[in-house]
Protein backbone atom coordinates (compact mmCIF):
# COMPACT_ATOMS: atom_id res chain seq x y z
CA UNK A 1 0.00 0.00 0.00
CA UNK A 2 1.18 3.53 -0.82
CA UNK A 3 1.99 6.23 1.95
CA UNK A 4 -1.19 7.91 3.18
CA UNK A 5 -1.47 11.29 1.38
CA UNK A 6 1.58 10.96 -0.13
CA UNK A 7 1.85 13.57 -3.45
CA UNK A 8 2.40 12.89 -6.96
CA UNK A 9 4.55 15.03 -9.16
CA UNK A 10 5.65 15.73 -12.42
CA UNK A 11 9.06 14.58 -13.94
CA UNK A 12 9.95 17.96 -13.61
CA UNK A 13 8.84 18.75 -10.01
CA UNK A 14 10.47 15.76 -9.31
CA UNK A 15 13.72 16.90 -10.46
CA UNK A 16 13.39 20.24 -8.76
CA UNK A 17 12.72 18.30 -5.71
CA UNK A 18 16.07 16.85 -6.14
CA UNK A 19 17.97 20.00 -5.85
CA UNK A 20 16.11 21.68 -2.71
CA UNK A 21 16.83 18.00 -1.12
CA UNK A 22 20.27 18.07 -1.63
CA UNK A 23 20.61 21.48 -0.63
CA UNK A 24 18.52 21.52 2.61
CA UNK A 25 20.47 18.18 3.67
CA UNK A 26 23.68 20.31 2.43
CA UNK A 27 24.94 17.33 0.17
CA UNK A 28 26.15 17.09 -2.81
CA UNK A 29 23.60 15.33 -5.17
CA UNK A 30 25.92 12.77 -5.99
CA UNK A 31 25.16 11.47 -2.50
CA UNK A 32 21.43 11.35 -3.33
CA UNK A 33 22.71 9.05 -5.92
CA UNK A 34 24.25 6.86 -3.75
CA UNK A 35 21.27 7.10 -1.36
CA UNK A 36 19.48 5.94 -4.10
CA UNK A 37 21.75 3.07 -4.89
CA UNK A 38 21.68 1.85 -1.21
CA UNK A 39 17.61 1.66 -1.18
CA UNK A 40 17.97 -0.14 -4.70
CA UNK A 41 20.12 -2.79 -2.74
CA UNK A 42 18.36 -3.18 0.31
CA UNK A 43 15.17 -4.24 -2.53
CA UNK A 44 17.41 -6.46 -4.21
CA UNK A 45 18.63 -8.18 -1.03
CA UNK A 46 15.34 -8.41 0.54
CA UNK A 47 13.23 -9.72 -2.66
CA UNK A 48 15.64 -11.63 -4.24
CA UNK A 49 17.99 -12.74 -1.47
CA UNK A 50 19.47 -16.07 -3.66
CA UNK A 51 19.85 -13.87 -6.53
CA UNK A 52 23.82 -14.20 -7.37
CA UNK A 53 23.97 -13.36 -10.83
CA UNK A 54 22.04 -9.86 -11.70
CA UNK A 55 22.44 -8.30 -15.23
CA UNK A 56 21.66 -4.04 -14.61
CA UNK A 57 21.05 -2.18 -18.19
CA UNK A 58 22.22 0.98 -17.99
CA UNK A 59 21.63 4.07 -20.77
CA UNK A 60 22.14 7.95 -20.10
CA UNK A 61 21.74 10.62 -17.51
CA UNK A 62 21.85 10.09 -13.87
CA UNK A 63 19.36 6.65 -14.37
CA UNK A 64 22.28 5.39 -15.18
CA UNK A 65 24.00 6.34 -12.82
CA UNK A 66 21.79 4.90 -10.32
CA UNK A 67 22.04 1.65 -12.02
CA UNK A 68 26.07 2.20 -12.25
CA UNK A 69 25.97 2.97 -7.93
CA UNK A 70 24.03 -0.16 -7.70
CA UNK A 71 26.72 -2.05 -9.65
CA UNK A 72 29.41 -1.34 -7.51
CA UNK A 73 27.07 -2.25 -4.71
CA UNK A 74 26.28 -5.65 -5.27
CA UNK A 75 29.84 -6.33 -6.12
CA UNK A 76 31.40 -5.60 -3.04
CA UNK A 77 29.13 -8.18 -1.64
CA UNK A 78 30.28 -10.53 -4.23
CA UNK A 79 27.33 -11.19 -6.80
CA UNK A 80 28.29 -11.58 -10.18
CA UNK A 81 27.25 -8.24 -11.38
CA UNK A 82 27.24 -7.29 -15.37
CA UNK A 83 26.30 -3.75 -16.92
CA UNK A 84 25.07 -3.70 -20.22
CA UNK A 85 25.80 -0.68 -21.55
CA UNK A 86 23.49 0.99 -24.28
CA UNK A 87 24.93 4.55 -24.05
CA UNK A 88 29.14 3.71 -23.24
CA UNK A 89 30.33 4.61 -19.85
CA UNK A 90 32.44 7.24 -21.06
CA UNK A 91 29.69 9.70 -22.72
CA UNK A 92 27.86 9.88 -19.04
CA UNK A 93 28.60 13.09 -17.47
CA UNK A 94 28.37 14.78 -14.03
CA UNK A 95 27.04 12.50 -11.18
CA UNK A 96 26.63 9.51 -13.59
CA UNK A 97 30.31 9.91 -14.60
CA UNK A 98 31.16 9.57 -10.92
CA UNK A 99 29.61 6.54 -10.50
CA UNK A 100 30.69 4.96 -13.39
CA UNK A 101 34.40 5.46 -12.16
CA UNK A 102 33.60 4.16 -8.59
CA UNK A 103 32.16 0.95 -10.22
CA UNK A 104 34.75 0.29 -12.66
CA UNK A 105 37.57 0.67 -10.40
CA UNK A 106 35.93 -1.39 -7.62
CA UNK A 107 36.34 -3.83 -10.56
CA UNK A 108 32.60 -4.28 -12.11
CA UNK A 109 32.00 -5.88 -15.71
CA UNK A 110 30.49 -4.24 -18.46
CA UNK A 111 29.75 -4.59 -21.92
CA UNK A 112 28.88 -2.53 -24.06
CA UNK A 113 24.94 -3.63 -25.27
CA UNK A 114 25.35 -4.80 -29.10
CA UNK A 115 28.66 -6.14 -29.09
CA UNK A 116 27.92 -9.44 -28.67
CA UNK A 117 24.63 -10.42 -29.62
CA UNK A 118 23.30 -7.40 -27.50
CA UNK A 119 24.14 -8.98 -24.57
CA UNK A 120 21.93 -12.04 -24.69
CA UNK A 121 24.62 -14.41 -22.76
CA UNK A 122 24.14 -12.11 -20.23
CA UNK A 123 20.76 -11.80 -20.42
CA UNK A 124 20.05 -15.73 -20.64
CA UNK A 125 22.17 -16.21 -17.62
CA UNK A 126 21.62 -13.84 -14.88
CA UNK A 127 19.15 -14.25 -12.00
CA UNK A 128 17.70 -10.91 -11.94
CA UNK A 129 17.93 -7.77 -14.12
CA UNK A 130 18.08 -4.12 -13.60
CA UNK A 131 16.78 -1.55 -15.59
CA UNK A 132 18.49 1.73 -15.39
CA UNK A 133 18.33 2.39 -18.74
CA UNK A 134 15.85 5.83 -18.97
CA UNK A 135 14.39 7.55 -16.32
CA UNK A 136 11.83 10.60 -15.88
CA UNK A 137 13.71 12.45 -18.92
CA UNK A 138 12.40 10.67 -22.14
CA UNK A 139 10.75 12.86 -24.61
CA UNK A 140 8.41 10.98 -27.18
CA UNK A 141 8.90 7.00 -28.60
CA UNK A 142 12.41 5.43 -27.17
CA UNK A 143 15.11 5.69 -29.86
CA UNK A 144 15.85 2.18 -31.38
CA UNK A 145 18.66 0.73 -29.33
CA UNK A 146 17.04 1.53 -26.77
CA UNK A 147 13.56 0.17 -27.49
CA UNK A 148 15.37 -2.92 -28.95
CA UNK A 149 16.91 -3.30 -25.33
CA UNK A 150 13.66 -2.96 -23.63
CA UNK A 151 11.76 -5.80 -26.08
CA UNK A 152 14.98 -8.11 -25.25
CA UNK A 153 14.46 -7.60 -21.70
CA UNK A 154 10.92 -7.89 -21.55
CA UNK A 155 11.20 -11.63 -23.71
CA UNK A 156 13.91 -12.77 -20.95
CA UNK A 157 11.21 -14.38 -18.68
CA UNK A 158 13.56 -13.38 -15.58
CA UNK A 159 12.22 -10.75 -12.72
CA UNK A 160 12.98 -6.77 -13.71
CA UNK A 161 13.46 -4.18 -10.90
CA UNK A 162 13.17 -0.52 -12.43
CA UNK A 163 14.95 2.51 -10.69
CA UNK A 164 12.71 4.59 -10.77
CA UNK A 165 10.51 4.46 -13.59
CA UNK A 166 10.07 1.65 -15.89
CA UNK A 167 11.49 2.21 -19.42
CA UNK A 168 9.42 3.70 -21.60
CA UNK A 169 6.75 4.89 -19.68
CA UNK A 170 6.04 8.28 -19.23
CA UNK A 171 6.11 9.73 -15.66
CA UNK A 172 3.45 12.28 -16.09
CA UNK A 173 0.91 10.46 -17.82
CA UNK A 174 1.24 6.96 -17.46
CA UNK A 175 1.43 6.82 -21.43
CA UNK A 176 3.57 4.26 -22.96
CA UNK A 177 6.45 5.52 -25.14
CA UNK A 178 6.41 3.24 -27.67
CA UNK A 179 7.25 0.01 -25.79
CA UNK A 180 7.96 -0.06 -22.03
CA UNK A 181 9.76 -2.99 -19.39
CA UNK A 182 7.37 -5.05 -17.99
CA UNK A 183 8.86 -4.76 -13.82
CA UNK A 184 7.27 -6.96 -11.56
CA UNK A 185 8.90 -3.92 -9.15
CA UNK A 186 10.03 -0.42 -9.02
CA UNK A 187 11.57 1.68 -6.50
CA UNK A 188 11.08 4.92 -7.28
CA UNK A 189 13.37 7.86 -5.70
CA UNK A 190 12.15 11.42 -3.78
CA UNK A 191 8.50 11.05 -5.09
CA UNK A 192 6.17 9.08 -6.38
CA UNK A 193 5.83 10.40 -10.40
CA UNK A 194 2.05 10.87 -11.73
CA UNK A 195 2.34 8.34 -14.32
CA UNK A 196 3.01 5.55 -12.14
CA UNK A 197 -0.55 5.84 -10.61
CA UNK A 198 -2.54 5.91 -13.73
CA UNK A 199 -3.39 4.72 -17.07
CA UNK A 200 -0.48 1.77 -17.87
CA UNK A 201 2.09 2.87 -14.89
CA UNK A 202 0.55 0.25 -12.60
CA UNK A 203 0.48 -2.62 -15.24
CA UNK A 204 3.90 -1.54 -16.18
CA UNK A 205 5.34 -0.48 -12.21
CA UNK A 206 4.42 -3.50 -10.69
CA UNK A 207 5.28 -3.49 -6.89
CA UNK A 208 5.78 0.54 -6.83
CA UNK A 209 8.45 0.84 -3.53
CA UNK A 210 9.38 4.41 -2.75
CA UNK A 211 12.62 5.39 -1.21
CA UNK A 212 12.42 9.49 -0.52
CA UNK A 213 16.05 9.87 0.41
CA UNK A 214 14.98 11.93 3.04
CA UNK A 215 12.47 14.11 2.03
CA UNK A 216 9.97 13.27 4.62
CA UNK A 217 12.64 15.00 6.92
CA UNK A 218 11.94 18.56 5.20
CA UNK A 219 8.28 18.80 5.11
CA UNK A 220 8.30 22.04 3.74
CA UNK A 221 10.54 21.60 0.53
CA UNK A 222 7.31 20.64 -1.89
CA UNK A 223 5.68 23.46 -1.08
CA UNK A 224 8.90 24.98 -3.16
CA UNK A 225 7.89 23.35 -6.51
CA UNK A 226 7.24 25.28 -9.25
CA UNK A 227 4.35 24.54 -12.08
CA UNK A 228 1.27 22.67 -11.88
CA UNK A 229 -0.06 21.73 -8.29
CA UNK A 230 0.89 18.47 -7.20
CA UNK A 231 -1.58 15.52 -7.24
CA UNK A 232 -3.13 14.57 -4.10
CA UNK A 233 -3.08 10.34 -3.53
CA UNK A 234 -5.90 9.04 -2.49
CA UNK A 235 -5.44 5.73 -0.46
CA UNK A 236 -7.60 3.66 1.80
CA UNK A 237 -5.84 5.41 5.06
CA UNK A 238 -6.75 8.96 3.76
CA UNK A 239 -10.18 7.52 3.16
CA UNK A 240 -10.12 5.70 6.88
CA UNK A 241 -9.07 9.45 8.61
CA UNK A 242 -11.86 11.44 7.19
CA UNK A 243 -15.01 8.55 7.59
CA UNK A 244 -16.68 9.70 11.04
CA UNK A 245 -18.91 7.26 13.71
CA UNK A 246 -22.09 8.57 13.05
CA UNK A 247 -23.79 10.48 16.13
CA UNK A 248 -25.91 8.92 18.54
CA UNK A 249 -28.50 11.52 18.43
CA UNK A 250 -29.43 11.37 15.02
CA UNK A 251 -32.02 10.00 12.58
CA UNK A 252 -32.84 9.00 8.70
CA UNK A 253 -32.98 13.11 8.13
CA UNK A 254 -29.65 13.41 9.62
CA UNK A 255 -28.37 11.48 6.43
CA UNK A 256 -29.84 13.13 3.45
CA UNK A 257 -32.16 12.06 0.83
CA UNK A 258 -30.75 11.35 -2.35
CA UNK A 259 -33.07 11.06 -5.29
CA UNK A 260 -32.04 8.58 -8.66
CA UNK A 261 -33.36 9.25 -11.72
CA UNK A 262 -32.37 6.53 -13.93
CA UNK A 263 -33.52 3.07 -15.86
CA UNK A 264 -35.91 3.51 -19.22
CA UNK A 265 -37.67 0.77 -20.11
CA UNK A 266 -35.62 -2.27 -20.23
CA UNK A 267 -32.92 -0.91 -17.82
CA UNK A 268 -34.88 -1.34 -14.47
CA UNK A 269 -31.10 -2.53 -13.03
CA UNK A 270 -28.94 0.58 -14.05
CA UNK A 271 -31.56 2.67 -11.61
CA UNK A 272 -31.79 0.18 -9.06
CA UNK A 273 -28.18 -0.54 -8.64
CA UNK A 274 -27.27 3.41 -8.09
CA UNK A 275 -30.54 3.45 -5.17
CA UNK A 276 -29.30 0.68 -3.57
CA UNK A 277 -25.92 1.48 -3.26
CA UNK A 278 -27.14 4.95 -1.97
CA UNK A 279 -29.00 3.44 0.79
CA UNK A 280 -25.80 0.83 1.55
CA UNK A 281 -23.64 4.38 1.48
CA UNK A 282 -25.77 5.60 4.71
CA UNK A 283 -28.18 7.98 2.71
CA UNK A 284 -31.24 8.22 4.78
CA UNK A 285 -34.00 8.06 2.15
CA UNK A 286 -33.59 7.09 -0.98
CA UNK A 287 -36.14 7.50 -4.06
CA UNK A 288 -35.48 5.80 -7.14
CA UNK A 289 -37.93 7.92 -10.09
CA UNK A 290 -37.77 5.30 -12.57
CA UNK A 291 -39.80 3.98 -15.86
CA UNK A 292 -43.30 2.81 -15.22
CA UNK A 293 -42.99 -0.15 -17.14
CA UNK A 294 -41.14 -1.19 -14.11
CA UNK A 295 -41.41 0.94 -11.23
CA UNK A 296 -43.91 -1.46 -9.70
CA UNK A 297 -41.62 -4.48 -10.11
CA UNK A 298 -38.49 -3.11 -8.28
CA UNK A 299 -40.18 -3.20 -4.49
CA UNK A 300 -39.60 -6.75 -3.96
CA UNK A 301 -35.99 -5.99 -5.40
CA UNK A 302 -35.41 -3.60 -2.49
CA UNK A 303 -38.10 -2.94 0.10
CA UNK A 304 -36.25 -0.18 1.43
CA UNK A 305 -36.41 2.10 -1.40
CA UNK A 306 -38.90 4.61 -2.05
CA UNK A 307 -40.30 3.99 -5.94
CA UNK A 308 -42.48 6.31 -8.22
CA UNK A 309 -43.23 5.66 -11.89
CA UNK A 310 -42.33 8.33 -14.48
CA UNK A 311 -45.15 8.25 -17.14
CA UNK A 312 -45.18 8.92 -20.99
CA UNK A 313 -45.01 12.47 -20.25
CA UNK A 314 -41.42 12.12 -18.78
CA UNK A 315 -42.28 14.87 -16.00
CA UNK A 316 -40.82 14.76 -12.73
CA UNK A 317 -42.35 15.25 -9.41
CA UNK A 318 -41.28 18.99 -7.74
CA UNK A 319 -42.61 18.47 -4.68
CA UNK A 320 -40.29 15.26 -4.51
CA UNK A 321 -37.27 16.92 -5.86
CA UNK A 322 -37.40 19.90 -3.63
CA UNK A 323 -37.03 17.57 -0.58
CA UNK A 324 -33.72 15.84 -2.40
CA UNK A 325 -30.46 16.86 -0.50
CA UNK A 326 -28.50 15.12 -3.53
CA UNK A 327 -29.79 14.08 -7.53
CA UNK A 328 -28.27 11.20 -9.35
CA UNK A 329 -29.69 11.27 -13.26
CA UNK A 330 -28.67 9.52 -15.91
CA UNK A 331 -27.97 5.44 -15.69
CA UNK A 332 -30.07 3.41 -17.73
CA UNK A 333 -32.00 6.83 -18.79
CA UNK A 334 -31.59 6.65 -22.68
CA UNK A 335 -31.60 8.92 -25.39
CA UNK A 336 -34.76 8.22 -26.73
CA UNK A 337 -38.08 10.82 -26.18
CA UNK A 338 -39.19 9.62 -22.80
CA UNK A 339 -35.55 10.35 -21.73
CA UNK A 340 -35.22 13.79 -23.28
CA UNK A 341 -38.73 14.92 -21.72
CA UNK A 342 -37.26 13.65 -18.49
CA UNK A 343 -34.43 15.86 -18.60
CA UNK A 344 -36.08 18.67 -19.27
CA UNK A 345 -38.55 18.44 -16.77
CA UNK A 346 -35.05 18.32 -14.25
CA UNK A 347 -33.96 21.67 -16.03
CA UNK A 348 -37.03 23.60 -16.06
CA UNK A 349 -36.69 22.42 -12.02
CA UNK A 350 -33.37 23.31 -11.64
CA UNK A 351 -34.44 26.42 -13.14
CA UNK A 352 -36.97 27.46 -11.38
CA UNK A 353 -35.99 26.30 -7.69
CA UNK A 354 -34.30 28.82 -5.05
CA UNK A 355 -32.22 26.30 -3.37
CA UNK A 356 -30.53 25.08 -7.09
CA UNK A 357 -27.30 26.98 -6.55
CA UNK A 358 -26.83 24.88 -3.59
CA UNK A 359 -28.12 20.95 -4.92
CA UNK A 360 -25.62 18.74 -5.49
CA UNK A 361 -26.24 16.91 -8.86
CA UNK A 362 -24.47 13.66 -9.87
CA UNK A 363 -24.68 12.92 -14.20
CA UNK A 364 -23.37 9.71 -15.19
CA UNK A 365 -23.94 7.91 -18.55
CA UNK A 366 -26.66 8.76 -20.61
CA UNK A 367 -27.20 12.24 -18.27
CA UNK A 368 -23.80 13.26 -19.61
CA UNK A 369 -24.88 13.12 -23.44
CA UNK A 370 -27.95 15.03 -22.40
CA UNK A 371 -26.26 17.59 -20.89
CA UNK A 372 -24.45 18.72 -23.65
CA UNK A 373 -27.72 19.82 -25.47
CA UNK A 374 -29.35 21.05 -22.60
CA UNK A 375 -26.93 22.31 -19.96
CA UNK A 376 -28.33 21.82 -15.94
CA UNK A 377 -28.67 25.64 -14.65
CA UNK A 378 -27.37 26.29 -11.38
CA UNK A 379 -26.24 23.06 -8.75
CA UNK A 380 -23.38 21.95 -7.60
CA UNK A 381 -22.98 19.19 -10.96
CA UNK A 382 -20.27 15.99 -10.98
CA UNK A 383 -19.77 14.67 -13.65
CA UNK A 384 -18.45 10.70 -13.87
CA UNK A 385 -17.49 9.75 -17.62
CA UNK A 386 -15.17 6.99 -18.35
CA UNK A 387 -12.70 7.77 -21.11
CA UNK A 388 -15.45 7.30 -24.19
CA UNK A 389 -17.90 9.58 -22.72
CA UNK A 390 -14.90 12.03 -21.51
CA UNK A 391 -14.03 12.31 -25.48
CA UNK A 392 -17.37 12.98 -26.80
CA UNK A 393 -17.57 16.06 -23.93
CA UNK A 394 -14.97 17.68 -25.55
CA UNK A 395 -15.11 16.57 -29.05
CA UNK A 396 -12.27 14.02 -29.15
CA UNK A 397 -11.21 10.56 -29.03
CA UNK A 398 -10.98 8.33 -26.54
CA UNK A 399 -7.40 7.80 -26.67
CA UNK A 400 -6.44 11.77 -26.83
CA UNK A 401 -8.57 11.54 -23.60
CA UNK A 402 -5.93 8.74 -22.66
CA UNK A 403 -2.41 9.89 -23.81
CA UNK A 404 -2.92 12.82 -20.75
CA UNK A 405 -5.84 12.05 -17.56
CA UNK A 406 -4.67 14.69 -15.66
CA UNK A 407 -4.89 17.50 -18.64
CA UNK A 408 -7.99 15.84 -19.90
CA UNK A 409 -9.84 15.95 -16.40
CA UNK A 410 -8.90 19.69 -16.13
CA UNK A 411 -9.88 20.69 -19.09
CA UNK A 412 -13.60 18.96 -18.44
CA UNK A 413 -13.47 20.69 -15.00
CA UNK A 414 -13.13 23.84 -16.58
CA UNK A 415 -15.46 23.57 -19.53
CA UNK A 416 -18.72 22.15 -17.62
CA UNK A 417 -17.28 24.34 -14.28
CA UNK A 418 -17.33 20.50 -12.60
CA UNK A 419 -16.43 18.17 -10.46
CA UNK A 420 -15.13 15.55 -12.16
CA UNK A 421 -14.23 11.85 -11.83
CA UNK A 422 -12.29 10.44 -14.56
CA UNK A 423 -13.10 6.84 -14.48
CA UNK A 424 -10.23 4.24 -15.46
CA UNK A 425 -7.35 2.58 -14.12
CA UNK A 426 -6.23 5.46 -11.51
CA UNK A 427 -9.45 7.58 -11.40
CA UNK A 428 -8.60 10.99 -11.94
CA UNK A 429 -10.87 13.53 -9.75
CA UNK A 430 -10.57 16.83 -10.74
CA UNK A 431 -12.36 19.78 -8.37
CA UNK A 432 -14.00 22.82 -9.20
CA UNK A 433 -10.81 24.18 -7.72
CA UNK A 434 -8.88 22.60 -10.47
CA UNK A 435 -6.76 20.66 -7.73
CA UNK A 436 -6.12 17.70 -8.93
CA UNK A 437 -6.30 13.83 -7.21
CA UNK A 438 -5.94 10.01 -7.75
CA UNK A 439 -7.42 7.24 -6.38
CA UNK A 440 -5.23 4.73 -5.18
CA UNK A 441 -8.33 1.82 -5.04
CA UNK A 442 -9.96 -0.63 -7.21
CA UNK A 443 -8.84 -3.39 -9.82
CA UNK A 444 -9.75 -4.77 -12.85
CA UNK A 445 -12.43 -6.98 -11.96
CA UNK A 446 -14.45 -3.55 -11.64
CA UNK A 447 -14.23 -3.44 -15.69
CA UNK A 448 -17.63 -5.11 -15.97
CA UNK A 449 -21.37 -3.18 -16.19
CA UNK A 450 -23.30 -1.43 -13.87
CA UNK A 451 -19.88 -0.40 -11.86
CA UNK A 452 -20.41 3.40 -13.10
CA UNK A 453 -24.16 2.85 -11.87
CA UNK A 454 -22.77 2.24 -8.26
CA UNK A 455 -20.18 4.59 -8.04
CA UNK A 456 -22.64 7.34 -9.22
CA UNK A 457 -24.86 5.96 -6.17
CA UNK A 458 -22.26 5.83 -3.85
CA UNK A 459 -21.39 10.01 -4.64
CA UNK A 460 -25.13 10.54 -4.44
CA UNK A 461 -24.97 9.50 -0.91
CA UNK A 462 -21.71 10.98 0.75
CA UNK A 463 -22.93 14.55 -1.19
CA UNK A 464 -26.44 13.97 0.48
CA UNK A 465 -25.01 13.42 4.03
CA UNK A 466 -22.49 16.18 3.79
CA UNK A 467 -23.51 18.65 0.76
CA UNK A 468 -21.45 21.60 1.57
CA UNK A 469 -18.48 19.35 1.12
CA UNK A 470 -18.83 18.82 -2.97
CA UNK A 471 -15.27 18.30 -3.46
CA UNK A 472 -14.02 16.49 -0.47
CA UNK A 473 -17.30 13.99 -0.91
CA UNK A 474 -16.50 13.46 -4.52
CA UNK A 475 -13.07 12.08 -3.98
CA UNK A 476 -14.44 9.85 -0.56
CA UNK A 477 -16.74 8.62 -2.82
CA UNK A 478 -14.05 7.41 -5.60
CA UNK A 479 -11.66 6.14 -3.31
CA UNK A 480 -14.48 4.14 -1.01
CA UNK A 481 -15.99 2.53 -4.33
CA UNK A 482 -12.54 1.30 -5.04
CA UNK A 483 -11.89 0.16 -1.35
CA UNK A 484 -15.09 -1.93 -2.16
CA UNK A 485 -14.13 -3.62 -5.35
CA UNK A 486 -10.91 -4.40 -3.61
CA UNK A 487 -12.64 -5.83 -0.79
CA UNK A 488 -15.38 -7.92 -3.09
CA UNK A 489 -12.31 -9.52 -5.57
CA UNK A 490 -10.43 -10.40 -2.26
CA UNK A 491 -11.13 -14.38 -3.71
CA UNK A 492 -10.89 -13.14 -7.31
CA UNK A 493 -11.52 -10.47 -10.14
CA UNK A 494 -13.21 -12.63 -12.50
CA UNK A 495 -16.54 -12.94 -12.53
CA UNK A 496 -17.27 -9.67 -10.00
CA UNK A 497 -20.81 -8.06 -9.99
CA UNK A 498 -21.65 -4.65 -9.64
CA UNK A 499 -23.81 -5.81 -6.64
CA UNK A 500 -20.91 -7.58 -4.86
CA UNK A 501 -19.30 -4.23 -4.70
CA UNK A 502 -22.07 -2.83 -3.46
CA UNK A 503 -22.78 -5.61 -0.49
CA UNK A 504 -18.77 -4.58 0.47
CA UNK A 505 -19.54 -1.16 1.04
CA UNK A 506 -20.91 -1.44 4.52
CA UNK A 507 -17.85 -3.62 5.88
CA UNK A 508 -15.81 -0.09 4.74
CA UNK A 509 -17.89 2.42 6.26
CA UNK A 510 -18.12 3.36 10.29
Amino acid sequence: MLAANRKLYTASQVRQLDMALAAARDVATWQLMQDAATAAFRIVKANWPEAKRITIMTGSGNNAGDGWALAGLLHQVGCSVTVLAVRAPDKLTGDAALAVKAAIDAGCEWQLWGAMDNGSIHIRNCELIVDALLGTGIKGELREEYATAVNVINNSDKPVLALDLPTGLDADTGAIQGVCVQAVMTITFVAYKRGQLTLNGPDYCGLLSLADLGLRNYPELPEYTIGDAAVDNLDPIWLNSRLKPRKHNSHKKSYGHVVVIAGNSGMAGAGLLAATAALRCGAGLVTLLTHTSHADSLYTACPELMLKGIDASGQLPVTLLQRADAIVVGPGLGQDRWAQQVWRSLVDFLGDSEAADMLPVVIDADGLMHMTAHPLPGCHKVLTPHPGEAARLLGGSGSSIQQDRFASATELAEQYDSNIILKGNGTVIAGCDRQLAVSATGNPGMATAGMGDVLAGVCGAMLAQNPKEVTEMVRCATVLHGMAGDMAAAKGQYGLLASDVINSLIRILP
